[in-house]
């Protein structure tokens, strides 16, 4: 320590200097491993030393003095093998040289820097603990993702696909927006899944049961064929007249069977989106044609048909495909009513279409069996409708060449009737051929 003032110090006997030079003095109370110069022309070199400092010269406190970069700058220089830093002062041609040992200082980094490696440890260790907790209960919700996937994956499809959507559900409370987006599209993308897997399992029993059903209408008319001609083959009946009965009942069969061949490549040209005609078609001449036949079939039936006022009946259809969705919709009329119950045939416009509904007072279709009426070998009356020659394709067609015009239908059934309406497109803009105008609908008969 230097100290430069010259005031007095009375009755402070342990402070006096023991080393002055000039203005300059040096107090005996130095630090520990301190050491002290004063350098003047009169006294030479005086060295003060605290406790357990090293051996030191005048010689060695020259040379490091001289090393100094100039008054009051700091600067380290070696004292034999111990780092040493210093400062020299200077005052009225009289200089002093002090130095503390680095020792001490080294000492305390080191201790410093063990203790903040040893906390930097416990912390980084600490905060990677923290940090795999949490990072492992952030993850808990996508391993429940994967477990369940590999349910799915390791089992039958179609029994864990439920499950594993189960599994897969997680609450948005309890996870990150991230997961439960994530688990939101799984669920859904199984959900498509379960609803494809039920969907397939639906078209695979309409294909059995329509194969079963097919083969068994096919199988009918060949069988009488092929018995009656086995019959006239062997000549067992000679009389020309029973011959001429077999001959007629082998006609009617192979008509039967060309119809029944006819209707399921229509709904198989339906099925695979070919395109209809398109051309103007007037539904009201569509419609008079049908009622014709079935009077004709049955004269004594009650028909009557209504057009609303100022309703145009004119569309852009397929004219033979519509001609045969109401020929079927009354012939199954007519099979399947008594002659006694009347029939109504409605016509008018609803926004863009042309609604028609054909209703009848018959005893109505069962309720359980009106989810699956426009099914293909589809019958109310399985047994009535084979005896009366119904083939179960009728009500099929009438919905999918409806469907093929981009219009609906739909049924309603009961004790007092049944009522099935037709929603076809009207054809607006349609360029009508010369003579036959929108506005020449029959009148309401």
């Amino acid at each position: 320590h230097a100290d430069r003032d010259d005031g007095q110090r009375a009755g402070d006997d342990s402070a006096a200097p023991s080393v002055t030079a000039g203005p300059i003095r040096i107090s005996d109370s130095l630090p520990d491993g301190s050491v002290a110069a004063v350098f003047s022309d009169e006294r030479g070199v005086q060295i003060a030393t605290g406790p357990q400092a090293p051996p030191v010269t005048s010689d060695q406190l020259t040379s490091i003095a001289n090393a100094s970069p100039g008054p009051n700058q700091p600067f380290s220089y070696p004292l034999d093998d111990d780092a040493f830093r210093w400062i020299t002062t200077t005052s009225e041609g009289h200089s002093a040289l002090t130095g503390l040992p680095l020792e001490p200082v080294d000492q305390t980094i080191g201790r410093l820097t063990v203790l903040m490696a040893i906390v930097g440890g416990l912390a980084l260790v600490g905060v990677a603990g923290g940090g795999y907790l949490v990072v492992r209960r952030g993850l808990r919700p996508l391993g429940r993702l994967a477990d369940g996937a590999r349910a799915i994956a390791d089992s039958d499809l179609e029994a864990q696909v439920g499950a594993g959507r189960q599994r897969l559900s997680l609450r948005r409370e309890q996870s990150s927006a991230e997961v439960a987006e994530l688990s939101a599209a799984l669920s859904s993308m199984l959900e498509e899944i379960d609803n494809s897997i039920a969907a397939r399992d639906q078209a695979n029993e309409r294909l059995r049961r329509f194969v079963a059903d097919a083969s068994h209408e096919l199988r009918t008319p060949l069988a009488s064929i092929r018995a009656y001609s086995e019959l006239l083959r062997r000549g067992l009946y000679r009389d020309g007249e029973q011959s001429d009965l077999f001959l007629g009942r082998i006609e009617s069969e192979s008509v039967r069977l060309g119809a029944l061949v006819n209707d399921l490549l229509l709904l198989a040209r339906l099925d695979q989106g070919r395109a209809l005609a398109q051309e103007p078609v007037d539904v009201m001449s569509v419609i008079d044609d049908a009622v014709c036949d079935l009077l004709a079939a049955e004269p004594a039936r009650l028909v009557q048909v209504r057009v609303a006022a100022d309703t145009n009946t004119v569309i852009v259809a397929d004219a033979d495909r519509l001609r045969q969705v109401f020929t079927n919709l009354l012939a199954n009329i007519r099979v399947h009513t008594p002659t006694e119950a009347a029939v109504t045939i409605s016509v008018e416009a609803a926004d863009s279409d042309l609604v028609v509904a054909v209703a009848d007072e018959g005893p109505g279709i069962p309720e359980q069996a009106q989810e699956s009426i426009f099914d293909r070998f589809s019958r109310a009356d399985s047994g009535r409708a084979r005896e009366q020659g119904g083939s179960g394709l009728g009500l099929a067609i009438v919905q999918s060449v409806v469907l093929a015009h981009g219009g609906a239908v739909s049924l309603s059934s009961s004790a007092s009737g049944t009522t099935i309406t037709l929603r076809l497109p009207i054809a607006g803009e349609t360029q009508l051929p010369a003579g036959l105008s929108a506005d020449a609908a029959p009148a309401a008969q």
